[in-house]
């Protein structure tokens, strides 16, 4: 059998995580279809390409991913549609990978959700009553509706987008991150 490239398996994840990413704005769902079926494909081409070792580091890769969204997860706050969309990435490019991926996820995340929360923050009326509490030398105390607050805290937030974001970073620093973090380690 003839290798699948490494250009047609980045392509095929690429477009699983973009029709993800665009069902899961739309629905706030992920089709297993795309996340079980993604990851049998990507188990059977690392299969193809690699043999048996494919196969291992490919499902090892796939529970490396489950593991990692389910433990940092203890509140279930996190889809299982976008668990699973992580994990069948994992089937595709390998243990190592997934790892930069999740690193570039929670970088990405984490910024979106300081910036969104920042934005239902009330900074004018937080900076005034700092103000006025520093000159009066009383204690600064959080006192603001916290209407707007509550409801960005609360709203869901499709994750697929941030996922496939990662992975293409993953896709074009990933090598060079591992390379670096290799010839740093001896």
């Amino acid at each position: 059998m003839h290798e699948i490239k490494p250009l047609i398996l980045n392509s095929i994840i690429i477009v699983i995580c973009i029709l993800s990413s665009v069902i899961d704005v739309k629905t706030k769902k992920i089709p297993n279809v795309l996340t079980f079926g993604g990851a049998a494909v990507g188990i059977i081409i690392n299969t193809v390409n690699h043999g048996a070792s494919g196969f291992f580091l490919s499902v090892l890769a796939y529970i490396i991913a489950v593991l990692i969204m389910v433990a940092l997860d203890p509140k279930h706050k996190v889809g299982y549609g976008d668990v699973k969309l992580m994990a069948c990435i994992g089937a595709f490019i390998g243990p190592k990978l997934i790892l930069i991926t999740w690193f570039f996820y929670a970088l990405i995340f984490g910024s979106f959700a300081i910036i969104r929360i920042a934005g239902a923050l009330p900074w004018l009326k937080l900076m005034g009553d700092f103000v006025v509490a520093n000159q009066t030398k009383q204690p600064f105390v959080l006192n603001f509706d916290k209407t707007k607050l509550n409801m960005v805290l609360k709203s869901r937030v499709s994750l697929a987008p941030f996922i496939a974001l990662s992975l293409i970073f993953t896709l074009v620093f990933g090598e060079t991150i591992l390379q670096a973090m290799f010839n740093n380690a001896g």
